[in-house]
Protein backbone atom coordinates (compact mmCIF):
# COMPACT_ATOMS: atom_id res chain seq x y z
CA UNK A 1 0.00 0.00 0.00
CA UNK A 2 3.07 2.47 0.45
CA UNK A 3 3.66 2.21 -3.67
CA UNK A 4 0.86 5.03 -4.85
CA UNK A 5 2.75 7.22 -2.44
CA UNK A 6 6.03 6.72 -3.63
CA UNK A 7 4.68 7.03 -7.51
CA UNK A 8 3.47 10.92 -6.50
CA UNK A 9 6.66 12.13 -5.50
CA UNK A 10 8.16 10.90 -8.18
CA UNK A 11 5.80 13.24 -10.10
CA UNK A 12 6.51 15.92 -7.86
CA UNK A 13 10.46 16.14 -8.78
CA UNK A 14 9.87 16.06 -12.26
CA UNK A 15 7.18 19.16 -11.76
CA UNK A 16 9.98 20.96 -10.22
CA UNK A 17 12.30 19.83 -12.53
CA UNK A 18 10.62 21.55 -15.83
CA UNK A 19 9.63 24.61 -13.70
CA UNK A 20 13.51 25.12 -12.23
CA UNK A 21 14.14 25.01 -16.19
CA UNK A 22 11.56 27.04 -17.74
CA UNK A 23 12.90 30.55 -16.45
CA UNK A 24 16.34 29.42 -17.48
CA UNK A 25 15.28 29.16 -21.18
CA UNK A 26 13.24 32.35 -21.27
CA UNK A 27 16.42 34.14 -19.72
CA UNK A 28 18.82 32.93 -22.27
CA UNK A 29 16.13 33.67 -25.00
CA UNK A 30 15.79 37.92 -23.65
CA UNK A 31 19.52 37.84 -23.78
CA UNK A 32 19.91 37.06 -27.36
CA UNK A 33 17.24 39.29 -28.54
CA UNK A 34 18.53 41.99 -26.64
CA UNK A 35 21.60 42.38 -27.94
CA UNK A 36 20.63 43.28 -31.25
CA UNK A 37 18.87 46.64 -29.79
CA UNK A 38 21.34 49.34 -30.58
CA UNK A 39 20.23 51.71 -31.95
CA UNK A 40 20.26 56.07 -32.41
CA UNK A 41 17.58 58.81 -33.53
CA UNK A 42 18.70 62.02 -35.26
CA UNK A 43 16.24 64.93 -34.60
CA UNK A 44 15.83 68.42 -36.69
CA UNK A 45 14.30 71.04 -35.54
CA UNK A 46 14.38 74.88 -37.06
CA UNK A 47 13.50 78.43 -35.69
CA UNK A 48 10.83 79.47 -37.61
CA UNK A 49 9.71 75.90 -36.15
CA UNK A 50 8.12 73.18 -38.56
CA UNK A 51 9.82 74.64 -41.12
CA UNK A 52 9.78 72.18 -44.78
CA UNK A 53 13.10 72.94 -45.92
CA UNK A 54 14.95 69.15 -46.22
CA UNK A 55 18.35 68.55 -44.75
CA UNK A 56 20.75 66.60 -45.67
CA UNK A 57 22.51 64.04 -43.13
CA UNK A 58 25.67 61.85 -43.73
CA UNK A 59 26.62 58.62 -41.60
CA UNK A 60 29.92 57.05 -41.63
CA UNK A 61 31.24 53.70 -39.62
CA UNK A 62 34.26 52.81 -37.86
CA UNK A 63 33.99 49.20 -35.66
CA UNK A 64 34.46 48.48 -31.94
CA UNK A 65 38.14 47.56 -31.04
CA UNK A 66 38.52 43.82 -32.03
CA UNK A 67 35.30 43.49 -33.71
CA UNK A 68 33.88 42.25 -36.89
CA UNK A 69 30.62 43.90 -38.17
CA UNK A 70 28.14 41.38 -39.60
CA UNK A 71 29.04 40.30 -43.40
CA UNK A 72 27.27 43.07 -46.17
CA UNK A 73 26.79 45.83 -42.95
CA UNK A 74 27.03 48.83 -44.11
CA UNK A 75 26.02 51.91 -42.06
CA UNK A 76 22.93 54.00 -43.42
CA UNK A 77 22.55 55.79 -46.54
CA UNK A 78 22.00 59.48 -46.73
CA UNK A 79 18.28 60.56 -45.25
CA UNK A 80 16.91 63.98 -45.01
CA UNK A 81 14.88 65.86 -42.44
CA UNK A 82 12.69 68.33 -42.43
CA UNK A 83 11.91 70.52 -39.05
CA UNK A 84 10.04 68.69 -36.13
CA UNK A 85 11.15 65.45 -37.61
CA UNK A 86 13.12 62.55 -36.34
CA UNK A 87 14.53 59.00 -37.73
CA UNK A 88 15.62 56.05 -35.46
CA UNK A 89 18.07 53.05 -36.98
CA UNK A 90 18.95 50.08 -35.37
CA UNK A 91 22.30 49.12 -36.20
CA UNK A 92 25.53 47.29 -35.01
CA UNK A 93 27.57 48.36 -32.22
CA UNK A 94 30.94 50.60 -32.90
CA UNK A 95 31.09 54.58 -33.56
CA UNK A 96 28.91 56.24 -35.89
CA UNK A 97 29.42 60.38 -36.75
CA UNK A 98 26.68 61.88 -38.34
CA UNK A 99 27.06 64.86 -40.23
CA UNK A 100 25.09 67.52 -41.83
CA UNK A 101 25.22 69.21 -45.40
CA UNK A 102 25.68 72.83 -45.41
CA UNK A 103 22.23 74.41 -46.45
CA UNK A 104 22.21 77.63 -47.93
CA UNK A 105 19.93 80.27 -46.38
CA UNK A 106 20.40 78.49 -42.84
CA UNK A 107 23.08 78.10 -39.91
CA UNK A 108 23.60 75.37 -37.59
CA UNK A 109 23.18 77.14 -34.01
CA UNK A 110 23.38 74.17 -31.76
CA UNK A 111 23.45 70.47 -31.84
CA UNK A 112 22.92 68.57 -28.47
CA UNK A 113 23.44 64.80 -27.64
CA UNK A 114 22.46 62.74 -24.61
CA UNK A 115 24.76 59.35 -23.41
CA UNK A 116 21.86 56.75 -22.86
CA UNK A 117 22.28 56.35 -19.37
CA UNK A 118 26.44 55.35 -20.91
CA UNK A 119 28.13 54.97 -17.20
CA UNK A 120 31.03 55.69 -18.79
CA UNK A 121 32.23 59.32 -19.68
CA UNK A 122 34.49 58.15 -21.94
CA UNK A 123 31.69 57.06 -24.11
CA UNK A 124 29.98 60.34 -24.17
CA UNK A 125 28.96 61.55 -27.63
CA UNK A 126 31.60 64.11 -29.07
CA UNK A 127 30.23 66.80 -30.87
CA UNK A 128 32.11 69.46 -33.69
CA UNK A 129 29.97 72.16 -33.98
CA UNK A 130 32.23 73.92 -36.54
CA UNK A 131 31.61 70.55 -39.37
CA UNK A 132 28.26 70.07 -38.13
CA UNK A 133 28.63 66.28 -36.49
CA UNK A 134 28.34 64.37 -34.27
CA UNK A 135 29.84 60.92 -33.35
CA UNK A 136 27.84 58.58 -31.11
CA UNK A 137 29.47 55.68 -29.56
CA UNK A 138 26.85 52.18 -29.10
CA UNK A 139 27.30 49.04 -27.39
CA UNK A 140 24.82 46.36 -27.25
CA UNK A 141 22.26 47.37 -25.93
CA UNK A 142 22.39 51.16 -26.38
CA UNK A 143 20.34 53.79 -27.38
CA UNK A 144 21.04 57.27 -27.71
CA UNK A 145 20.29 60.22 -29.95
CA UNK A 146 21.00 63.59 -31.40
CA UNK A 147 19.29 66.90 -32.04
CA UNK A 148 20.46 69.48 -34.97
CA UNK A 149 19.14 73.06 -34.09
CA UNK A 150 19.27 75.48 -37.58
CA UNK A 151 18.01 78.74 -37.89
CA UNK A 152 17.31 80.59 -40.96
CA UNK A 153 19.15 83.22 -41.92
CA UNK A 154 17.60 86.85 -42.19
CA UNK A 155 18.87 89.76 -44.34
CA UNK A 156 19.16 92.80 -42.70
CA UNK A 157 15.75 95.30 -44.19
CA UNK A 158 16.46 97.63 -46.39
CA UNK A 159 15.65 101.40 -45.15
CA UNK A 160 12.89 102.91 -47.67
CA UNK A 161 14.05 106.39 -49.85
CA UNK A 162 12.80 109.66 -47.83
CA UNK A 163 9.81 111.28 -48.87
CA UNK A 164 10.58 114.83 -49.96
CA UNK A 165 8.58 117.53 -48.99
CA UNK A 166 5.50 118.80 -50.75
CA UNK A 167 6.01 121.06 -53.46
CA UNK A 168 9.56 120.45 -54.14
CA UNK A 169 10.69 118.55 -57.22
CA UNK A 170 12.89 115.14 -55.96
CA UNK A 171 16.43 115.61 -56.87
CA UNK A 172 17.68 112.94 -59.35
CA UNK A 173 19.84 109.94 -57.10
CA UNK A 174 23.21 111.02 -58.19
CA UNK A 175 26.34 107.94 -58.21
CA UNK A 176 26.85 106.03 -55.49
CA UNK A 177 30.11 107.45 -53.71
CA UNK A 178 32.60 104.69 -53.50
CA UNK A 179 34.72 104.64 -50.14
CA UNK A 180 38.42 104.69 -50.32
CA UNK A 181 39.55 101.35 -49.04
CA UNK A 182 41.25 101.55 -45.60
CA UNK A 183 44.89 101.26 -45.63
CA UNK A 184 46.52 98.44 -43.97
CA UNK A 185 47.61 98.99 -40.88
CA UNK A 186 51.93 99.45 -41.59
CA UNK A 187 54.46 97.16 -39.35
CA UNK A 188 57.34 98.60 -37.52
CA UNK A 189 60.54 98.13 -39.43
CA UNK A 190 61.99 94.50 -38.71
CA UNK A 191 58.86 93.47 -37.57
CA UNK A 192 57.22 90.07 -39.65
CA UNK A 193 53.45 89.67 -39.62
CA UNK A 194 52.23 86.86 -37.51
CA UNK A 195 49.89 84.77 -39.31
CA UNK A 196 47.81 81.73 -37.66
CA UNK A 197 47.16 78.98 -39.59
CA UNK A 198 44.94 76.11 -38.09
CA UNK A 199 46.61 72.22 -37.92
CA UNK A 200 44.56 69.04 -37.94
CA UNK A 201 44.86 66.89 -35.31
CA UNK A 202 46.60 63.79 -35.28
CA UNK A 203 47.16 61.08 -32.37
CA UNK A 204 47.77 57.55 -32.38
CA UNK A 205 47.86 54.85 -29.64
CA UNK A 206 50.28 52.18 -29.20
CA UNK A 207 49.13 48.98 -26.78
CA UNK A 208 50.13 45.31 -26.84
CA UNK A 209 47.75 43.23 -29.41
CA UNK A 210 48.84 39.99 -27.78
CA UNK A 211 47.41 39.06 -24.11
CA UNK A 212 49.52 39.88 -20.89
CA UNK A 213 50.39 38.52 -17.72
CA UNK A 214 52.02 41.49 -15.53
CA UNK A 215 52.60 45.52 -16.06
CA UNK A 216 52.20 46.80 -19.53
CA UNK A 217 52.78 50.48 -21.35
CA UNK A 218 50.32 52.20 -23.53
CA UNK A 219 51.89 55.06 -25.40
CA UNK A 220 50.43 57.75 -27.09
CA UNK A 221 52.18 59.57 -29.81
CA UNK A 222 50.73 63.36 -31.87
CA UNK A 223 51.71 66.75 -32.68
CA UNK A 224 50.31 69.68 -30.95
CA UNK A 225 49.13 68.09 -27.77
CA UNK A 226 48.39 70.03 -24.33
CA UNK A 227 47.62 66.83 -22.48
CA UNK A 228 46.72 62.47 -22.36
CA UNK A 229 44.34 61.67 -19.74
CA UNK A 230 44.33 57.84 -19.41
CA UNK A 231 41.18 55.85 -18.03
CA UNK A 232 40.73 52.20 -17.41
CA UNK A 233 37.39 50.61 -17.27
CA UNK A 234 35.72 54.03 -16.70
CA UNK A 235 37.90 55.13 -14.16
CA UNK A 236 40.47 58.01 -14.73
CA UNK A 237 43.96 56.27 -13.70
CA UNK A 238 46.79 59.50 -15.04
CA UNK A 239 46.78 62.58 -17.05
CA UNK A 240 50.18 63.98 -18.72
CA UNK A 241 50.59 67.86 -19.48
CA UNK A 242 52.64 68.28 -22.91
CA UNK A 243 56.24 69.91 -22.12
CA UNK A 244 56.87 72.60 -24.82
CA UNK A 245 56.72 70.59 -28.13
CA UNK A 246 56.56 66.99 -26.66
CA UNK A 247 54.91 64.31 -28.57
CA UNK A 248 55.41 60.64 -27.04
CA UNK A 249 53.09 60.27 -23.01
CA UNK A 250 53.78 56.98 -21.64
CA UNK A 251 51.94 55.03 -18.92
CA UNK A 252 52.39 52.04 -16.97
CA UNK A 253 49.31 50.03 -15.90
CA UNK A 254 49.00 47.10 -13.66
CA UNK A 255 48.30 43.79 -15.45
CA UNK A 256 44.10 43.18 -16.12
CA UNK A 257 42.23 41.34 -13.27
CA UNK A 258 40.69 39.80 -16.71
CA UNK A 259 40.17 42.60 -19.44
CA UNK A 260 41.34 46.24 -19.29
CA UNK A 261 39.91 48.45 -21.47
CA UNK A 262 41.79 51.79 -22.45
CA UNK A 263 41.02 55.11 -23.13
CA UNK A 264 43.27 57.71 -24.01
CA UNK A 265 41.59 61.23 -23.98
CA UNK A 266 43.82 63.34 -26.07
CA UNK A 267 43.50 67.36 -25.57
CA UNK A 268 45.28 69.39 -28.66
CA UNK A 269 46.48 72.86 -28.39
CA UNK A 270 44.20 75.84 -29.80
CA UNK A 271 45.90 75.84 -33.42
CA UNK A 272 44.68 72.42 -33.81
CA UNK A 273 41.39 71.22 -35.16
CA UNK A 274 39.36 69.20 -33.41
CA UNK A 275 40.64 70.03 -30.14
CA UNK A 276 39.86 66.62 -29.00
CA UNK A 277 40.25 63.07 -29.58
CA UNK A 278 39.50 59.72 -28.17
CA UNK A 279 41.92 56.71 -28.73
CA UNK A 280 41.23 53.05 -27.16
CA UNK A 281 42.28 49.66 -27.12
CA UNK A 282 41.33 46.75 -25.45
CA UNK A 283 44.09 44.36 -23.27
CA UNK A 284 42.95 40.67 -21.98
CA UNK A 285 44.73 39.07 -19.35
CA UNK A 286 46.81 35.80 -20.69
CA UNK A 287 44.87 32.66 -19.48
CA UNK A 288 47.45 30.16 -17.09
CA UNK A 289 47.92 26.97 -19.13
CA UNK A 290 46.97 23.87 -17.33
CA UNK A 291 50.16 21.83 -16.46
CA UNK A 292 49.71 17.46 -17.40
CA UNK A 293 50.40 15.79 -14.33
CA UNK A 294 53.27 13.08 -15.25
CA UNK A 295 52.76 9.07 -14.26
CA UNK A 296 56.17 7.17 -13.58
CA UNK A 297 55.49 3.35 -13.33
Amino acid sequence: MTRPPARKACARRAVKLVLVGLPILITLGVGVAGAQASSFTITEQTDPAGDRAPFTFHVTFSPQPNDVPPPGFAPPADFQLMGGQSRTFTVHKGFYTVAQRTMSGWRLVDVRCDNGNDPDPADAPTINLGAGSATIELSKPEHKSCTFHNARITPPPVAPPPVPPPGTTPTPPGPTPTAAPAPAPASAPGQAVKVTHAVSSRARIVAPKSCVSRRFTVVVSGGHVASVTFFVNGHRVRKLSARRSQRRFTVTLSRPLVVSRIVARVRFTQRATPRTRTLRRTIRRCTPSAVTPHFTG
